[in-house]
């Protein structure tokens, strides 16, 4: 789940100012030869967070078409897997790409000047690597220079290695921030306005923005309310988000046709002690 991780990642900097807005084209924040060319100086902040960005290029030695299509929503027809769609501009076509996922880790290194797993310790001390926990690249592939020193790009896209090393509690760590948006109880590390920024549904796929899930009207888990968010990784590890009923739950290595049972049962155990 290392993309919605990411996402936080991206409020950060809205909150910091080290990006005017996430509409504002990501060339304009850094100078990287990812985004030198004609068509990615298009790119922005907002359609990498949501998957509609169309870059396009080799990064860390992977082109961005061996991911072109091969991942769906959940609420899409099968027929679009693996068509290999010609390239669109930049904001007009949905993707769920890693390649493109690996490009905005890229530039929120560059544009912190730091690892990401050290800006997430600056979100939030429980992800401080004392307590574990991790985020690792492709190792010299993704390494840059940055300031005199070598850092290592972690990725958001798994399929080759890399990404987040995390337990249960850095998940409802992460989770407890979008509940209380921003905030962990007293602790306040994301501002609301910054998290709303990026946690807006994409036009394009309802269910998707800011690298999280959506399940307006139960389009994803009918059990769960309209209002929840979800962070999805491979496994299946899942972050269920729920304002509604005031909840983050995790599950890791859950069985896809079981999540909604998962979500009914302990739906059915809150209501069963009056919960509501």
């Amino acid at each position: 789940m290392a993309k919605s991780y990411l996402g936080i990642v991206a409020a950060h900097a809205l909150d910091r100012g080290l990006i005017a807005g996430l509409d504002q084209p990501v060339a304009a924040s850094i100078d990287d030869a990812a985004f030198a060319s004609a068509h990615n100086r298009q790119v922005t902040w907002r359609q990498l967070l949501d998957q509609t960005s169309e870059w396009e290029g080799d990064l860390f030695d992977i082109p961005h078409t061996v991911d072109r299509d091969r991942q769906l929503a959940p609420t899409e027809s099968r027929d679009r897997f693996d068509r290999g769609t010609p390239l669109q501009a930049p904001g007009t076509y949905w993707d769920y790409n890693d390649v493109r996922v690996n490009a905005l880790c890229l530039a929120l290194t560059r544009l912190f000047g730091q690892s990401l797993a050290d800006t997430m310790a600056a979100i939030h001390p429980a992800f401080d690597a004392s307590t574990g926990f991790r985020w690792h690249g492709y190792g010299t592939r993704s390494t840059i220079a940055l300031d005199g020193r070598e850092v290592e790009v972690a990725v958001g896209g798994g399929h080759w290695g890399g990404g987040v090393v995390a337990s249960v509690t850095h998940h409802l760590t992460l989770g407890r921030l979008v509940l209380g948006s921003g905030a962990d109880g007293a602790r306040r590390c994301i501002s609301a306005v910054a998290l709303d920024a990026v946690l807006q549904p994409c036009a394009l796929q309802p269910v998707y923005g800011g690298l999280w899930w959506f399940n307006r009207g139960g389009a994803l888990h009918p059990g769960a309310s309209s209002e929840a968010v979800f962070a999805m990784g491979v496994g299946t590890t899942l972050i269920w988000v729920d304002p509604v009923l005031d909840l983050v739950a995790v599950a890791r290595w859950i069985k896809p046709e079981a999540i909604n049972p998962w979500i009914a049962a302990i739906r059915q155990q809150i209501t069963d002690q009056g919960g509501e």
